[in-house]
């Protein structure tokens, strides 16, 4: 089903209410991905019963605009800010981020409350991944979208999963370590030795994920 923010008229999204008290995924994309090309990902969280949101960036997947890192965190936050609006709490929301969009994860979740943040294929920063091909450039000084989760993990304070192909050839694993490394307690990382960058809800992350969030009901 897709929607528009009352907030973003510009920005649509997918959406299914959970069922049962399932926690909701409010879920933010990678550089290339967009609804109708994770709809196996949206079905398969549906099955289980989790409610999801999902976001189309600016500029994919139908969205108007053009995407910058400032306009992407605030519309994650309005997206989250519906959720909440529409009554489901923030200790049922539960951001999810796959690649560039961890970065929209990670500050959301140091602006916002929730319940957990699960990090796919997450980058230290869009400087460290252009600096290993054009090693030779003042990337810092170029590169205005930093999405900087090394150091804007330190300031969640939710349990947070780490998810890592060993294979990933477009964010080297190395970099969701450092990522889990930086990320306060509790956490947990999980790698996938035969993932590469776009595979892993094939090798299992989903359900590394449903155990994860599980584990956090069962805790309390």
């Amino acid at each position: 089903m897709g929607r528009y923010l009352a907030e973003c008229p510009y920005i649509f999204f997918s959406s299914a209410p959970a069922r049962d008290d399932k926690p909701t995924i409010l879920y933010f994309h990678s550089n290339a991905a967009n609804a109708a090309n994770r709809a196996h990902r949206i079905e398969l969280i549906r099955e289980n019963g989790f409610g999801v949101l999902y976001l189309n960036n600016r500029g994919y997947g139908g969205s108007g605009g053009r995407p910058t890192e400032e306009d992407n965190v605030a519309d994650a936050i309005a997206a989250y800010d519906y959720l909440f609006g529409f009554g489901v709490p923030a200790a049922k929301i539960v951001a999810y981020g796959e690649s560039l969009g961890s970065g929209q994860a990670v500050r959301l979740a140091a602006a916002r409350p929730v319940a957990a943040v699960a990090l796919e294929a997450p980058l230290t920063s869009t400087v460290d991944v252009a600096r290993s091909t054009y090693f030779w450039l003042p990337l810092g000084l170029l590169i205005t979208d930093k999405y900087n989760n090394e150091r804007n993990i330190r300031l969640v304070k939710a349990p947070v999963l780490v998810l890592h192909g060993e294979q990933d050839g477009v964010i080297p694993v190395e970099m969701g370590r450092r990522v889990y490394g930086a990320a306060n307690q509790p956490k947990r990382i999980e790698l996938f030795p035969q993932g590469t960058h776009d595979d892993l809800f094939d090798q299992g992350a989903w359900e590394k994920t449903q155990a994860f969030v599980d584990s956090l009901v069962s805790a309390r």
